[in-house]
């Protein structure tokens, strides 16, 4: 990560979007930037030494618990009216012709204190939902036509407190037909997703438009 490099940005983002495993390095501390503060980095200062200890320490982790399922529920509950994204998938129906205006609800199911700034949402959609009215979110181009849509997340979320947000999405409809089928209903599946200091978590929510 040392020099702030735009292509590693773009890996590193495509990486977690993925669920990938990260290793993070950099020489200076000062070369993190606030988006990715949250997580862990192997800071070395320009000693072979320090980055061969840190990172033989985390390779060694992964590759003896590969095969091991990982626990990603970081305490932060997603819903959707009383569609609890957490625990499975849920399925909402939607006419094609409405504007698609979701409202959603994160519940802080944790003794932890979520500040500003210590978790990130990010949502990953097809190219059919090509735009968000979101005021401060960006949209990243992701392969396999994928959007990756960031979220800003104004406010702490303290123990047992719930937090809402709106997600304004835009339809490309030159794409309707090719994404409705042979029934003419265009079925989408939504992924959420909670990046934070104490993992990240996965919520999915489809769409089915009539």
């Amino acid at each position: 990560m040392t020099g702030r490099n735009p292509n590693v940005f773009y890996e590193v983002g495509y990486a977690h979007a993925l669920g990938k495993p990260t290793f993070l390095l950099t020489q200076k501390a000062d070369d993190i930037p606030f988006d990715l503060k949250h997580f862990p980095h192997i800071i070395y200062d320009g000693s072979i030494n320090n980055i061969r200890k840190d990172l033989t320490t985390r390779i060694k982790w992964f590759i003896e618990n590969k095969d091991e399922n990982v626990d990603y529920n970081i305490g932060l509950e997603l819903y959707y009216k009383e569609h609890n994204l957490s625990n499975n998938d849920s399925i909402i129906q939607i006419n094609k012709n409405v504007a698609l205006k979701l409202t959603f609800t994160i519940f802080n199911n944790s003794s932890k204190t979520f500040k500003k700034g210590d978790f990130r949402l990010v949502v990953i959609t097809s190219d059919y939902f090509c735009e968000n009215f979101m005021v401060g979110s960006f949209i990243t181009p992701l392969p396999d036509r994928k959007l990756m849509h960031s979220i800003p997340i104004e406010k702490s979320i303290f123990p047992s407190e719930y937090s809402s947000f709106e997600l304004y999405f835009k339809r490309n409809r030159s794409l309707l037909e090719e994404y409705s089928g042979e029934y003419k209903n265009t079925e989408q599946t939504i992924n959420f997703r909670i990046f934070s200091a104490v993992g990240t978590q996965d919520y999915f929510l489809t769409i089915l438009e009539e």
